[in-house]
């Protein structure tokens, strides 16, 4: 029966289109497809996207070069028994202070861009009288200006030693008081035990390989102290994005990128690093299009109760990470961003 009723059709259709040639008339039959289920057709854009916040310690990648650096003597300026040796593991000594004793004599431990080789006395000049202005500048003692060695500075040389129990010569500068430091702080080792007899200029102790690092350019960051990553090895930073503690950068060297780095070379080498925060912070992830860019304002975001600022910690692969200044966080923001932020 339903091939009898498809046949009828068929044929009804054909006869229109027999009669329509005859008289001349163009007939077009339009077999329209289905429209597509309200369930089917295109979801709408969403306007807003609600705020979940996530840890971040905002991890930077950096090149970083790493030059290890020779050892260094540290020598006894005078000859007698050493009666005191601070040389713990980790011990620092530091230009300024006192750790050693030679007959019961204190010696000051001091940094200057060359080691002293003679007396100083006021009205002395030379590379070795401004190096000791150099030290007492940087140990905030305000020496006189000039190439010369004055009475100031010489006072304030006094006043140094003696904030370390080491009484010095009223009008010079001796060098069987000082041991000299290749830098402002050093990490001793092998160094003389208590007892053992000296001769001036024989070896106290000596430095551990110094290591400097230099990281690379460095782009504006998002405050708080950060710490850089190495293989496993956690270097502590200042604010200033120096290390908090020197002697700890000697680890780099044991670590398996240095060590491939290097070779059978001397180096320097470059490393990658991470450098990031030490306490992470809650960030909001969001897509670059709710983000508006003010050269003059900052970053803003539209929320239900107007702009807010924010600021960008990190933007990469397809969303921007921000940190909200205002204390309370919307519930949500507007996908498309502000036009401007006020």
């Amino acid at each position: 029966m339903k091939a009898r009723k498809l046949w009828v059709s068929s044929a009804f259709a054909l006869l229109v289109l027999l009669i329509g040639a005859a008289a001349g008339v163009m007939v077009t039959i339009v077999i329209a497809a289905p429209s597509a289920p309200p369930t089917l057709a295109e979801a709408e854009r969403p306007e807003w996207l609600g705020v979940t916040t996530q840890p971040s310690d905002d991890p930077r990648k950096f090149d970083v070069v790493v030059q290890e650096g020779a050892t260094v003597a540290l020598r006894a300026p005078v000859t007698g028994l050493v009666t005191e040796m601070r040389c713990d593991q980790g011990q620092v000594w530091k230009s300024g202070e006192s750790t050693v004793t030679i007959d019961g004599t204190r010696l000051l431990l001091l940094h200057t861009a060359i080691p002293l080789w003679r007396a100083l006395t006021p009205g002395t000049k030379g590379a070795d009288a401004v190096a000791v202005k150099g030290e007492l500048a940087r140990l905030g003692l305000a020496p006189s200006s000039g190439d010369a060695l004055e009475w100031r500075d010489l006072d304030a040389a006094r006043t140094l030693f003696a904030a370390s129990g080491v009484s010095i010569d009223p009008e010079s500068l001796n060098t069987d008081q000082v041991i000299w430091l290749p830098t402002p702080e050093v990490s001793p080792s092998n160094c003389a035990a208590v007892g053992t007899p000296m001769n001036a200029g024989d070896v106290l102790g000596e430095t551990t390989p110094t290591v400097m690092v230099q990281l690379g350019d460095i782009p504006a960051l998002q405050a708080g102290l950060r710490e850089l990553l190495i293989d496993r090895v956690v270097i502590p930073l200042t604010d200033q994005l120096t290390p908090q503690d020197p002697s700890g950068l000697s680890a780099i060297l044991s670590t398996p990128s240095y060590r491939s780095a290097l070779g059978d070379g001397t180096g320097p080498v470059t490393l990658t690093a991470t450098l990031r925060l030490v306490e992470p912070v809650n960030v909001v992830a969001l897509p670059p299009s709710a983000v508006t860019l003010d050269p003059t304002s900052g970053a803003c975001v539209a929320t239900p109760s107007g702009t807010a600022t924010v600021s960008v910690v990190s933007s990469a692969l397809g969303q921007t990470l921000v940190l909200f200044t205002e204390q309370e966080l919307p519930d949500r923001v507007r996908i498309d961003g502000p036009r401007q932020c006020v």
